[in-house]
């Protein structure tokens, strides 16, 4: 993630919460799928509208944020969406960010207490960035108010939400043990947002948490809740396991990566911890990898449920996957069976070759007789010219 100031966030910002806030979310919709057992037919409209109100939620609380950071941001060379948009086109996007937001629960299952959750979650948006009670710049107040928008009632209301679509009595243990483990998450995830827009907010004039703290009493912290956030965790698909035990491959997820993290920072402070990739370590095990978890699970139940693993890597996964495969070439280029490889490769484009050959027979196209490829003969026909050997040595 490029986390300049000036980077390019795109429209509502969406890329600093589509592909971690977002893919969490989605990730737990998943989860709760195979919790509550819901059917893929169920799922498949209940999975739109959330995604739906996700986006509006999303964009809303960046854009409460944006109106009235729109001066600081301004001094510390930070990049706001709202900057320079007329009070027209800002009352736009804050009524269709309101659209997506409500919409959905016109067709979602909901009570009293699901409207409660949404006003509450409104009510974070305000208090945290409106003057003159602005929780952002409160210290812990602040810290507090980010973790339970962000995090712990999102959470709450994804897991009430389809337990009232499965007619599910609302389970409180493992809920409750849900909500600690979100909230925590949020309350690192915001130190080091805080951390890392320190300077930025020195410009500005801004005070924030961690404006206070030492380095040492910060490292500790975080350290902290690292390991405060994977107990929580594991508690927490420990509960699951009771009714289910599949979900004990999600703990298992968990303990490889996280036993790697530790290999590889054992010897390392942590500072160096923060300047590498693994930086938001678990963020990825919640947007990464166990929403593959979950899929995977519910394709044992319903092998449709294949379609949206397929549709989850490439929507939110595409990335990690990308840069993923990047590496494994870079060592398959150095080992032996490279070359088998691609005389693998060879050998299965014959079948390919020879059935495009015999299709376009049926046409009464002989390729052999052209002397040409598929490929040309198809550029031929659509009136498209092969460049010169001259014009490609240029």
């Amino acid at each position: 993630m490029d986390n300049s100031v000036s980077a390019n966030k795109g429209a509502f910002r969406v890329n600093d919460w589509w592909w971690s806030k977002a893919a969490l979310l989605m990730g737990m919709i998943y989860l709760f799928a195979e919790r509550y057992h819901i059917s893929f037919e169920k799922f498949i409209p209940l999975a739109v509208l959330s995604l739906t109100t996700i986006t509006g939620f999303a964009s809303m609380g960046y854009l409460f944020n944006d109106l009235f950071d729109i001066e600081k941001d301004t001094l510390a060379g930070k990049r706001n969406f709202l900057a320079g948009k007329s009070s027209l086109a800002t009352l736009v996007f804050f009524l269709a960010s309101a659209v997506f937001v409500l919409l959905p629960w016109w067709f979602l299952p909901k009570n009293k207490f699901s409207f409660i959750l949404i006003g509450v979650q409104f009510g974070l948006f305000i208090i945290y960035s409106a003057p003159p009670i602005r929780l952002k710049e409160r210290g812990l107040a602040g810290i507090i108010t980010d973790a339970l928008y962000a995090h712990g009632i999102p959470a709450i209301l994804a897991a009430y939400t389809f337990a009232l679509a499965a007619h599910y009595v609302f389970p409180t243990a493992d809920i409750f043990v849900l909500f600690a483990w979100q909230t925590v998450a949020g309350f690192r995830n915001i130190l080091i947002h805080q951390a890392e827009d320190l300077e930025a907010d020195k410009k500005a004039g801004s005070k924030n948490f961690v404006t206070g703290m030492e380095s040492e009493d910060f490292y500790s912290a975080l350290k902290c809740l690292i390991g405060v956030e994977l107990l929580l965790c594991i508690s927490f698909f420990g509960v699951l396991c009771s009714g289910n035990l599949l979900f004990a491959v999600c703990m298992a997820v968990i303990l490889a990566l996280s036993i790697t993290v530790l290999i590889l920072f054992r010897h390392q402070t942590m500072p160096r911890f923060l300047n590498s990739l693994w930086r938001y370590f678990p963020n990825n095990l919640y947007e990464k990898w166990l929403p593959a978890v979950y899929l995977a699970l519910l394709t044992l139940g319903d092998a449709w449920f294949v379609i949206l693993l397929i549709l989850h890597f490439g929507i939110f996964n595409f990335n990690v996957y990308v840069q993923l495969a990047d590496k494994l070439y870079g060592v398959w280029k150095s080992i032996a069976f490279k070359g088998m490889l691609i005389s693998l490769k060879i050998w299965f484009s014959y079948p390919v070759n020879y059935f495009i050959y015999y299709l376009l027979r049926l046409f009464g196209v002989d390729l052999k007789k052209e002397n040409i490829s598929a490929l040309d003969y198809l550029r031929k026909r659509l009136g498209r010219k092969q460049p010169s050997s001259k014009s490609d040595e240029h």
